[in-house]
């Protein structure tokens, strides 16, 4: 990540257990929170989050990475945030989407959902009191913003889009990791069209398909 970080853009390490990767391609940028630890676990070429979006689509992407469950709360990340809104470098992007998968990353995507109203949100695997913040959130967004929720395992007190997976946790995490499934997803949130029942059924159907090709199905990362 180092070595993509210099040729395409920046690498920095935030703290001990943070570290965030930017590689500047067109719009829209992609704001991606994960486990660093769950990528390097799983193989997934050594890959964040979105990078996929990057090769697929060539749009841009700023990796936000954790090694373990720290909720992104930590004051290298905040400062490291503060100092990007400081130097507009989140206005110069006309549309940005947000993705983060477990329950510790979105709370720290809706947080950042916050500094970025207008951004767009795709979430895995929300927490309960995550799923409260988006419902409130939902009600209170305005011009064009989706929130999409995607939870294997229980009901979503979410009042948006959802798409219910029948997959593991762990499946489901890196399922949409794999571009096949996250460009055609991240796509459909973008143009709003996530709306559509069809759209859905064919996305939670290629969500199911990439979790039995990749052989993902199994008990889920802590």
């Amino acid at each position: 990540m180092a070595r993509i970080g210099a040729d395409h853009g920046a690498f920095e390490r935030l703290s001990h257990r943070h570290m965030a990767l930017f590689v500047q391609e067109d719009d829209p940028l992609v704001l991606t929170f994960s486990r660093a630890d769950h990528v390097w676990d799983r193989g997934i070429d050594g890959l964040p989050l979105g990078f996929g979006l990057v090769q697929a689509r060539a749009w841009s992407l700023l990796s936000l990475m954790s090694v373990g469950p720290t909720g992104f709360r930590d004051q290298g990340v905040s400062a490291f945030l503060a100092h990007l809104a400081r130097e507009r470098f989140f206005a110069s992007f006309p549309s940005i989407l947000i993705l983060a998968t477990g329950p510790d990353s979105a709370q720290a995507a809706i947080r950042m959902r916050a500094l970025l109203p207008q951004a767009h949100l795709v979430l895995t695997r929300p927490s309960a009191a995550t799923a409260r913040l988006i419902a409130r959130d939902q009600l209170e967004a305005t011009g064009g913003t989706l929130i999409c929720a995607l939870d294997d395992q229980r009901e979503s007190e979410a009042t948006v889009p959802t798409l219910r997976v029948p997959i593991s946790a762990d499946a489901l995490d890196a399922a949409i990791a794999a571009p096949r499934m996250l460009v055609p997803l991240s796509q459909a949130v973008l143009d709003g069209s996530l709306t559509d029942p069809d759209q859905r059924a064919g996305l939670i159907e290629l969500a199911v398909a990439v979790a039995a090709r990749q052989g993902t199905d199994r008990p889920p990362l802590r």
